[in-house]
């Protein structure tokens, strides 16, 4: 008995709370001339029936239907559970300056007009807006449930909407201000995609996370969030038809957005301060200034850059903050920055500008990009233990590109215009990597390290010379194991290892040499060095390689196989090497040759060409009044086959003493094969001298 007792008790009770809940129910029935919220004559508890029930309050709900068609006016302030328009209610609901609140209950608005004017607004549950006509607060609307538009109006009035609960927004509408932050952390899930006119705003100590769908962004985007985390897979579109700005937390992975894109085809997007994003970049249209800010890519996402920006740079700073980010498509960065744990993926790069410095603390991928520094002044590259590219170009209008770290190159490095200065770092380049275009404007001063099997030119140089760019080359190693380092010196090669040398060389360069190391592997290299017009030679007839040998202490003289000249360049090349982990090289002249004779008439005899070298003496008076030689060279049918002009002026200069002159006849383009020449010299006053040569 006790048992059916209680549970007949519990039974009364729940009908209790059923009736109680029902009679929380008032019904709008005001028809008449007085039109105030606050009077009893104009509520009912049945739809249609007897007036004169009390006010809604805030446990109650409050309709409005076709039993009561009347315009309703707040003359209070009012706080209901819940707030219902239903089908049949055809006037309208004003605000009259009094605030609303709407408890769990929420609010199901589906005919007739709502129109809310300056007082705040507070929606404590679900707002759904099916057919009513309804214009918001031109204040604060507080949004604590779910935002659902399907049908009828919604229009902004230039007030502020602001999310503060987890909770899915519904519809295309039009917001002016929208806002979403709380103390604690929240996910907003947006279906579709709505409209911010003014001012989209993440604020609140709790991270805020924006799901799915689009925001169009028209005006600005300003996060004053302070919590870690937050982003999400919405995406944020700046689509505005003026300028607009994108002010972040000021600290990176603080307040972070969802996805970022830009379809600005009017004006200008400014970035401003530490952005922080947890999710992708989409820069697809219209111009975007990257100012003095900061983008912090937060987690594992990707970059799409296919944009033209309003400047050179659509970063000022890009930080990869702590996973992996790809990027697609253009590149365009001042300062890169990638974080410990951070990495980024240079997976299908159409093109890439760094303006700034390149840090990596976590790692880059390089794919088959090729990563081009453009800077107008000193940018660094900075990653211990060294960074690899896969191709590198130093397109710079000035300034310097200075190595804190080692760079390896695995493809190609590429000299536009811009000096590489190796002040804590070397330029290697990997088994096949080739170096491309170097110049007077454009090469590494500093240590060039070759890894591999193939012959290679070291891009060196020295940016105090006139003449800048003094490469040398090697012959190829045997092992694709095999290391070679060069550094070229603008010194005196004697003040570091002495002038001892055999009776062979009567002169060593005083101005310049190239230092190697080998630093793995047993192979020998023939070295083959440039010079120019800084070069301290200029008799090119007698110029050999000098080589310093560690085991000795002492130059050799390597001889020479081949002398060519490529541009503005000479090259000679060693007809040895020398078999030691550390070397030295410079031009050296050999003794001075005995020169044959120049004759009024030919005879029937010859000079024999030795080491492709043609000596001869001749009288100062035979000298241009520039002070140099000219000649003609014919072959044994009287064809004429060089003259002075197919031979630079550092070939035509006298060094001898005794007036002998000398040049290599390989020197010419083309080279001079096998057989008998003759040589004609002429003088100012047109006098002609003859040498018969064979080769």
């Amino acid at each position: 008995m006790k048992l059916k007792f209680k549970i007949h008790t519990i039974i009364f009770l729940l009908l209790c709370c059923y009736i109680s809940s029902e009679a929380a129910q008032r019904y709008w029935v005001g028809t008449g001339s007085n039109t105030n919220w606050n009077t009893t004559a104009n509520w009912s508890l049945s739809s249609g029936g007897s007036s004169g029930a009390s006010v809604p309050g805030s446990g109650d709900t409050a309709r409005f239907d076709g039993g009561g068609t009347g315009q309703c006016k707040l003359n209070v302030n009012v706080s209901v559970n819940r707030w219902v328009v239903a089908s049949g209610y055809t006037d309208t609901i004003k605000q009259n300056g009094n605030t609303i609140t709407i408890g769990v209950g929420g609010a199901s608005l589906s005919d007739g007009k709502f129109y809310c004017d300056t007082a705040a607004v507070t929606v404590n549950g679900s707002f759904d807006i099916t057919g009513t006509d309804f214009q918001s607060t031109s204040g604060l609307f507080i949004m604590a449930g779910d935002f659902t538009y399907s049908s009828g109006t919604f229009t902004h009035n230039s007030g502020r909407i602001k999310f503060t609960t987890t909770d899915t927004i519904t519809g295309t509408v039009t917001f002016y201000n929208a806002e979403f932050g709380a103390s604690s952390a929240r996910t907003h899930t947006i279906n579709y995609g709505f409209y911010v006119a003014g001012e989209l705003k993440i604020s609140g100590s709790g991270a805020q996370t924006l799901n799915t769908g689009y925001i169009y962004a028209q005006g600005d985007v300003v996060v004053t969030n302070s919590a870690t985390g937050g982003g999400g897979t919405a995406t944020i579109n700046m689509s505005g038809s003026s300028d607009q700005d994108i002010i972040g937390s000021g600290t990176n992975n603080l307040g972070s957005l969802p996805s970022m894109a830009f379809l600005n085809f009017s004006d200008t997007v400014w970035l401003r301060s530490v952005i922080s994003v947890n999710g992708d970049w989409y820069y697809l249209f219209g111009y975007v200034e990257a100012d003095t800010s900061t983008v912090s890519i937060v987690g594992q996402h990707t970059i799409l850059n296919y944009g033209m920006g309003g400047g050179p740079e659509v970063f000022n700073i890009l930080e990869i903050y702590n996973d992996t980010v790809s990027v697609n498509g253009y590149l365009h960065t001042k300062d890169l920055l990638i974080d410990n744990g951070g990495a980024l993926l240079a997976s299908s790069l159409f093109g890439s500008s760094i303006t700034g410095d390149w840090t990596d603390n976590g790692e880059f991928i390089y794919a088959t990009s090729d990563i081009v520094f453009t800077g107008a002044g000193t940018q660094y590259i900075s990653k211990s233990g060294g960074e690899e590219f896969y191709e590198l170009t130093v397109n710079k209008p000035s300034g310097i590109l200075e190595l804190n770290s080692d760079i390896s190159i695995v493809s190609n490095l590429n000299f536009t215009r811009g000096y590489i200065i190796g002040t804590s770092g070397d330029v290697i380049f990997l088994d096949d990597a080739t170096a491309s275009s170097a110049s007077d404007t454009s090469f590494v001063m500093g240590d060039v390290t070759k890894v591999g099997d193939d012959a290679f030119a070291f891009p060196l140089g020295d940016t105090a010379l006139a003449g800048a760019y003094r490469p040398i080359g090697i012959s190829a190693p045997s092992s694709t194991g095999d290391s070679f380092t060069m550094t070229y010196l603008a010194f005196d090669p004697a003040s570091f290892f002495g002038s001892t040398r055999p009776d062979s060389l009567e002169y060593l360069s005083d101005c310049e040499f190239w230092f190697m190391t080998r630093n793995s592997g047993t192979s020998v290299v023939i070295p083959s060095l440039s010079w120019n017009s800084s070069s301290c030679v200029d008799d090119m007839a007698n110029l050999v390689v000098a080589g310093w040998d560690a085991g000795t202490f002492a130059w050799l003289d390597l001889g020479d196989s081949l002398v060519a000249t490529i541009g503005n360049l000479g090259w000679i090349m060693a007809q040895a090497g020398i078999n030691q982990s550390y070397a030295a090289f410079t031009l050296g002249l050999r003794a001075s040759p005995e020169g044959a004779s120049v004759l009024s008439k030919l005879d029937g005899g010859y000079y024999k060409v030795s080491r492709n070298r043609l000596f001869f003496v001749y009288d100062e008076e035979y000298n241009d009044l520039d002070g140099l030689l000219s000649f003609t060279i014919y072959d044994a049918d009287r064809e004429v086959v060089a003259t002075d002009a197919d031979v630079s002026l550092i070939f035509k200069q006298n060094r001898f003493g005794r007036n002998i002159y000398g040049f290599n006849v390989q020197s010419f383009s083309g080279g001079l094969t096998t057989g008998y020449y003759i040589l004609e010299v002429v003088n100012e006053k047109k006098e002609k001298r003859y040498l018969r040569f064979k080769i």
